[in-house]
């Protein structure tokens, strides 16, 4: 009697240690699959920003062809192309950033990295991404501000361009965001092949 009692107990411990285990496993999983969809998700804005930004830049093309075309074939130039393209520009800049990030076509100054070994060369790339996220923290909070101040003034451009500053300044925020996310991405990507002995 003893000894079924105690095989009985045994079993059920065994049974209970197997369903902790496939709980744990199933977290695991779902948090697997949670992190895949945020990835993604940052993957995918990031993307909309820079064909965003290539809409940017046509729209700069095409502007500064109407004004060469303006200036010296009707000779009568106008005023607002050049300041439409140094806006345009800012687009350009902070929309297409994060996507480079995510590709790693973002600019690299790699003439001594390469020269270091594969252990330190980690090291130093999680160090410049972490340099990198903090300043696109900064220049988040800073370019939200500075935006919302300027929407709850109403704040506009000088000159025959009449627009509300806030849209030249919105892209440093959201761009900054972006481009701060895919750094930390980039970050734990670095962190975890390390880790995995890549």
């Amino acid at each position: 009697m003893e000894i079924y009692t105690t095989r009985k107990l045994a079993g059920k411990g065994s049974i209970s240690q197997n369903a902790n285990l496939e709980d744990e496993k199933n977290r695991k999983v779902e948090m697997s699959l949670m992190i895949n969809k945020l990835t993604n998700g940052i993957h995918w804005i990031a993307r909309i920003f820079f064909y965003l930004g290539w809409v940017s830049i046509s729209f700069m093309l095409l502007g500064t062809c109407y004004d060469v075309m303006m200036r010296y074939v009707f000779a009568n130039p106008t005023s607002w192309v050049v300041e439409l393209n140094s806006v345009l520009l800012v687009y350009v800049a902070f929309l297409c950033a994060a996507e480079l990030v995510a590709k790693g076509q973002h600019i690299d100054m790699d003439v001594l990295v390469t020269r270091l070994s594969n252990r330190v060369r980690k090291s130093v790339d999680i160090l410049n991404g972490v340099v990198a996220f903090l300043f696109c923290v900064v220049l988040t909070w800073m370019g939200s501000i500075t935006t919302l101040t300027t929407y709850r003034y109403g704040i506009y451009t000088s000159g025959d361009f009449h627009m509300p500053l806030w849209l030249i300044y919105i892209p440093i925020p959201l761009g900054s965001l972006f481009i701060g996310l895919e750094y930390m991405l980039r970050i734990i990507e670095t962190a975890k092949r390390g880790t995995d002995g890549h």
